[in-house]
């Protein structure tokens, strides 16, 4: 079953593209909305989460390598839910923070 959401669900939800190729059990587009439903809270929480880690510092883009370490020191790694919701937080495209995450060795993308 192919049907374009990609766009609608980056624009809605902030979510990477990557999170979300529907599995082979969809089937049907009641199929689609539920579990696309489910991805809007995966990704609901993991803001909640990232806002709370951020808690009143201001959100600017000079202060994103404090904010990945906020969140590494919590979890233990930068899962990929909290890299998007980190982009949304501070208005960056996601690209922008994977290129971070990515370009330093510090920062673990898998929980060790």
């Amino acid at each position: 079953m192919k049907i374009k959401y990609f766009a609608w669900m980056k624009r809605t939800v902030g979510v990477a593209e990557e999170d979300v190729t529907p599995p082979a059990s969809v089937a049907t587009v009641g199929d689609l909305v539920t579990w696309l439903r489910g991805k809007s809270a995966a990704h609901a929480e993991a803001l909640a989460e990232v806002r709370a880690l951020l808690a009143n510092a201001p959100r600017r883009r000079d202060l994103l390598i404090e904010f990945l370490h906020r969140i590494q020191d919590a979890h233990g790694h930068l899962a990929s839910r909290h890299l998007v919701a980190l982009a949304a937080e501070l208005r960056m495209s996601t690209a922008e923070v994977y290129e971070v995450a990515t370009f330093y060795n510090m920062y673990n993308l898998k929980p060790l």
